[in-house]
């Protein structure tokens, strides 16, 4: 079995409209940086079921999180 990579980020938003507008931002920042360690290959968990949808839906929301999923 190969080995892993472990990286971890934080961030402080100003403003958040609500939960789903937080959980669409954790999602970008950890896309960024997957993106940034060069991964191509990982797993993306979340227990928020509107941003789950969303992905399923190709980012497509009428949210006030839909400027972070463009």
């Amino acid at each position: 079995m190969g080995g892993g990579c472990i990286e971890a980020n934080h961030g402080f938003l100003v403003h958040v409209v609500d939960a789903t507008m937080t959980e669409a931002y954790a999602l970008k920042t950890g896309l960024q940086l997957a993106e940034h360690i060069g991964s191509n290959s990982f797993i993306v968990q979340s227990d928020c079921v509107q941003i789950v949808d969303t992905m399923k839906d190709d980012g497509f929301s009428a949210t006030s999180a839909a400027t972070i999923y463009d």
